[in-house]
């Protein structure tokens, strides 16, 4: 066993060796001392000021929780709302209420049916797929297309590609027309290619021509 002071991150074996009075290992070495406050790692309840450790063997490891809303699990029975956002009971997730903006695995776990997150497997929050809405693919958005932001590095969002919506590709668009907006800021936007709307070719415009900037 090796020599700790027992503060806050040194190594430790038991509780007993901690100022804190929480050690994250479950005997001899391994841990270290925390707080035992929610999100702290953990290997039983002892760890944890609120009594509950979320334990996951297939994870290796738990975290500290007090079952509420957006608190760590590993099935529904640590949340006090009785919903755990995971893949399957035994792995970590998160309490959630289904609710918009709440964590979640899958579209099951919303009200909504969309479920946002940026890596697969991952854990997410839960989103409404409407027209101008956050997403990262087609499947975020009720419409089916989820596409670029004016600008640089802005976050993706829904379209449902209706006259004046954003648009990668023209088949993001109800006309089948996706054209460069009058400005940098106004990104690729779907029009009807007739008199008066951007374009940059005659591509863009449907029974007119293009001026370099709009159909005439």
């Amino acid at each position: 066993m090796s020599c700790t002071n027992g503060h806050l991150g040194d190594l430790c074996g038991s509780n007993a060796q901690c100022d804190t009075g929480y050690c994250s290992g479950s005997g001899g070495a391994g841990g270290v001392c925390t707080s035992g406050a929610v999100g702290d790692q953990c290997g039983m309840a002892n760890q944890c000021v609120s009594g509950a450790c979320a334990y996951s063997s297939s994870w290796g490891g738990g975290e500290c929780t007090d079952g509420a809303l957006g608190s760590p699990c590993v099935n529904a029975s640590q949340c006090q709302g009785g919903l755990c956002a995971n893949y399957q009971d035994g792995y970590m997730g998160k309490c959630t209420d289904q609710k918009l903006g709440s964590p979640c695995y899958d579209g099951q776990d919303c009200t909504s049916g969309f479920c946002l997150s940026e890596q697969q497997s991952a854990i997410g929050v839960c989103g409404d797929g409407a027209n101008g809405s956050l997403c990262y693919e087609a499947n975020d958005c009720a419409s089916g297309h989820c596409v670029n932001s004016p600008g640089f590095q802005m976050a993706k969002q829904c379209s449902a590609g209706g006259i004046g919506d954003l648009c990668d590709v023209d088949a993001d668009c109800v006309t089948n027309n996706c054209v460069n907006g009058p400005g940098f800021q106004d990104g690729n936007i779907c029009t009807q290619g007739k008199s008066g709307d951007p374009c940059e070719t005659n591509a863009d415009c449907i029974g007119t021509t293009c001026d370099g900037s709009k159909c005439i």
